[in-house]
């Protein structure tokens, strides 16, 4: 029982009650054919019968590059899980590099695509705008997430938690929600059809998309798998069918699992363990990990100039333009560059012309780039060079016998680089470029003189290193053209490389670093900004002045942006509408005088309203409602405050309070049988009461019990030992997940069945505590007879630690075996707003006057 209660308990215990159901979805419970584990680890996943493995052969197409793997943001999974895709994509020529910090957007710069799994840690605003980039420029990105990993570590004499996944908030959210994907905080199951455990779904080619990753895909399963929210720029790719439902939202059909973004160059997945044994090689699952491959090796990266040289593929040519005689010191820059290669898995050969098929990297200077000007015409570059650069010699001797005076009335020379950044003096100036002919990729360098060609060869060797900083931050810049200093000071125009050139070996000198970019993104501080107002950075909104009880506020959300507005009225309870134009999906939020959150909401979808009630303001309090878009597109809202329970508009009347009692009478009865049903539904008659008995009117509907303020589920004295969670059980505990009330009374209820679980004999109850509202009417210490003795779930006190939001209210009392064991206890979540009351023990075994008092509390305390 221990160990059972330590999984259940202590989650609900912690406020977590939702990961506990989830736990218990994945573990399997009520598979009364599975053996129950001596141990219980929760970061491991049972194993589950497999079908035959598929008979898929891989045929991959050979190419060349880097797939950069995340291992920077607390990613919890190993590699030998990523171990059959790692093997196809070396199939295809790819190596998968890990990334393990530092700056990503170096390290993406010679990668194909970007692999992001299972992040326990967020990304931040940088490295978004990076993987973002990356995108734009053609890069892949495959995101992987997997409802199953936590961070949870329970110990027999300690519990330490730590839940990773409650809502909607997950980490890898972060970067997902760039590309307008959401990974829902649930996971999806099959009660009907599954494999082997109902939340192994099995997803059927009718709801693939027509798209080339899910081509030839007739079955394929994921073992626990998020549901996705696709935005306006994504498209599903796989999708669950009308059985399969969510944890949470209590949906079921349509639910996507699998999603294309951004031109399909982003891959969302919601499940990580079918890519690894033994689950990778069943029904279609190999047929599609290859197809996933293809995707992340697919060409068309676009690159820029800072992405030097990793876009080459091997070998590749190096050649001096106007094929000049190259002197000796000239060598010395070739091998530099040779050796640089060589650290990222490139050989660059000197060759006299470019090699069919091959990559080229041109060097010269710009009187000797005659044959490579159609390359420098097709980016929209032209060297103006008028009248020609001769040889100093040649030019001694044109110079010989002509007046000095003549020469003075000649126009003056134009030397010139002339392209989309202006026409620029070649003199001190040297460019470069990027740019693609024929499927293959060159580079050309040039410069008024050798020495400032050499200087630019250095500045190019600066941006190899992966994680070296961009060495073009001086230049003209463009994606793939930059007009870069020479740093020569008096540069002039030559003609020629000449043979005899000795190119200087010391390193240039290092200019001072004033006038550093004061560009860089700092604190947003300035007032105004794009909102129009003061930032204030802990909640990161701007300000946009006051709203007053009654009010309402206009406002329009530019991109990347959050409104926030002040409300002091207190005290005072208010309700709080936020109303948004189609393009929103908004999310509301109120933070207290030192901006720790009160309360938030994102219960609505895109252009649907979002409302927080019974928000109590306190006297000489200043809150902070805070508006924003999930997305970060913004769009155009509309805010209101009124004050608790104003009627607004035409609105309907309060509807009455509505309870559901769920009498499960499955199982053995320990004497005769009763459930308390019937005087439950007594004493409450004065609201609208819906009974459901198990036995006769059939399992639950997934949306039976939507609507009703309070479900009771009373179980009397059966006890069901073959079964700990079952549909019924789910659609409950579903309710529950979703800001319910529940209250549990039973001897032995049905959610704490199992294996572990342990009873012993209960009589009595002692009063624990003076809650002022549960324990309104009884004394501490104050014992309550039952009407007679009962086989009850034994509760042991260390396993229950007393936490913010829980209250035990009885123990087991003296005349009970196991006395001090609790017996009754609440549960609060004071964010979703969930409720919990659990007695160990039959309602009506309790005296009549008690049993009104805690149904009267229990009402009190759910504000009903």
């Amino acid at each position: 029982m221990r160990r059972f209660l330590l999984l259940l308990l202590a989650f609900l215990l912690l406020l977590a009650a939702p990961i506990g159901v989830r736990y218990l979805r994945y573990y399997g419970l009520d598979q009364a054919a599975a053996e129950a584990p001596p141990e219980f680890d929760p970061g491991e996943v049972p194993a589950v019968p497999t079908p035959t493995a598929g008979n898929f052969v891989d045929d991959p197409e050979v190419g060349q590059g880097w797939v950069l793997l995340d291992e920077a943001h607390e990613n919890d999974f190993d590699r030998d899980e990523l171990g059959y895709l790692d093997g196809r994509l070396a199939a295809r020529g790819y190596e998968l590099l890990p990334y393990a910090g530092g700056d990503l957007a170096g390290a993406l710069r010679p990668v194909d695509a970007f692999i992001v799994a299972t992040p326990l840690a967020p990304f931040s605003q940088e490295e978004i705008q990076a993987v973002s980039d990356f995108v734009d420029r053609g890069g892949h990105l495959l995101m992987v997430g997997d409802p199953t990993r936590f961070n949870v570590l329970v110990e027999e004499t300690d519990i330490s938690v730590e839940v990773n996944i409650e809502n909607d908030d997950l980490p890898l959210n972060t970067l997902a929600n760039e590309f307008g994907i959401i990974y829902r905080g649930d996971y999806l199951y099959n009660t009907r059809e599954s494999e082997g455990n109902y939340r192994n779904i099995i997803l059927r080619g009718e709801d693939f998309s027509t798209d080339a990753l899910a081509d030839e895909l007739e079955t394929v399963v994921f073992y626990g798998s998020h549901s996705l929210e696709v935005g306006a720029q994504g498209t599903p790719l796989l999708q669950a069918g009308e059985d399969t439902w969510s944890s949470i939202t209590r949906r079921s059909g349509a639910l996507t699992v699998a999603a294309l973004a951004r031109e399909g160059r982003v891959l969302a997945l919601g499940d990580i363990n079918f890519l690894g044994e033994p689950y990778n090689d069943v029904y279609d699952n190999a047929r599609f990990i290859s197809r996933i491959a293809d995707f992340l090796a697919e060409p068309g990266r676009g690159f820029v100039l800072g992405d030097f040289p990793y876009f080459f593929s091997d070998p590749v040519s190096l050649i001096y333009a106007g094929s000049p005689e190259l002197g000796p010191d000239v060598f010395d820059e070739v091998i530099d560059l040779q050796e640089a290669f060589r650290n990222v898995e490139r050989k660059l050969s000197l060759t006299a012309e470019p090699v069919e098929g091959q990559d080229a990297l041109y060097l010269g200077l710009y009187n000797q780039a005659e044959e490579i000007a159609p390359l420098l015409e097709a980016a929209g570059v032209t060297l103006v060079i008028d009248p020609p650069v001769v040889a100093v010699e040649e030019a001694a001797e044109e110079m010989e016998g002509e007046d000095e005076e003549a020469d003075s009335d000649e126009p003056a020379a134009v030397r010139q680089i002339q392209s989309g950044l202006g026409n620029v003096q070649m003199a001190g100036t040297a460019l470069i470029l990027l740019g693609e002919e024929a499927g293959q990729r060159y580079v050309v360098v040039l410069a008024a003189s050798a020495e400032g060609l050499e200087n630019t060869i250095d500045r190019l060797l600066e941006v190899v290193p992966r994680d070296a900083d961009y060495a073009l931050s001086d230049c003209l810049l463009q994606e793939t053209l930059a007009l870069c200093p020479t740093n020569v000071p008096g540069e002039a125009v030559e003609a020629e490389l000449q043979p005899g050139d000795t190119l200087p070996d010391e390193e240039p000198e290092e200019e001072s670093e004033e006038g550093e970019d004061s560009g860089e993104e700092g604190e947003r501080g300035d007032a105004g900004g794009g909102a129009g107002g003061e930032y204030v950075e802990v909640i990161d909104a701007f300000l946009q002045g006051s709203i007053a009880l009654g009010e309402s506020r206009e406002g329009t959300l530019a991109p990347e942006e959050a409104h926030a507005w002040a409300f002091d009225e207190g005290p005072v309870t208010i309700d709080i509408l936020l109303e948004t134009g189609e393009e929103m999906d908004s999310t509301l939020s109120v933070f207290d005088s030192d901006y720790e959150l009160v309360e938030g909401v994102d219960d609505g979808f895109q252009g649907e309203e979002e409302r927080l009630e019974g928000i109590e303001v306190p006297e000489g309090e200043a809150y902070t409602i805070v508006v924003r878009d999930f997305f970060s597109a913004g769009g155009t809202y509309t805010l209101s405050v009124a004050e608790a329970g104003e009627a607004e508009g035409e609105e309907a009347e309060e509807a009455p309070v509505s309870i559901f009692i769920f009498g499960d009478d499955r199982g053995t009865p320990a004497g005769e049988p009763f459930t308390s049903v019937p005087a439950l539904a007594s004493m409450l008659e004065e609201y609208e009461v819906t009974t459901w008995i198990a036995s006769e009117d059939g399992p639950l509907e997934e949306d039976t019990l939507d609507g009703y303020d309070l479900v009771i589920w009373s179980s009397g004295n059966y006890r069901n030992e073959n079964v700990a969670i079952d549909e019924d059980s789910l659609v409950i505990f579903d309710h529950f997940l979703n800001g319910g009330a529940l209250f549990i009374t039973g001897a032995t209820t049905t959610f704490l069945e199992g294996e572990e679980a342990t009873f012993a004999p209960i009589s009595d109850l002692e009063v624990a505590g003076d809650h002022e509202v549960l324990l309104d009417g009884f004394e501490s210490g104050e014992i309550i007879e039952l009407d007679q003795t009962y086989e009850a779930t034994l509760i042991e006190p260390e396993d229950v630690n007393e936490e913010e939001g829980s209250v035990i209210l009885f123990l087991r009392g003296p005349g009970s075996e196991n006395s001090g064991s609790v017996a009754g206890v609440t549960f609060a979540d004071e964010f979703s707003g969930s409720r919990l009351y659990l007695l160990a023990a039959p309602f009506t075994a309790l005296p009549d006057t008690i049993q009104e008092s805690v149904l009267d509390n229990l009402l009190a305390w759910l504000e009903l």
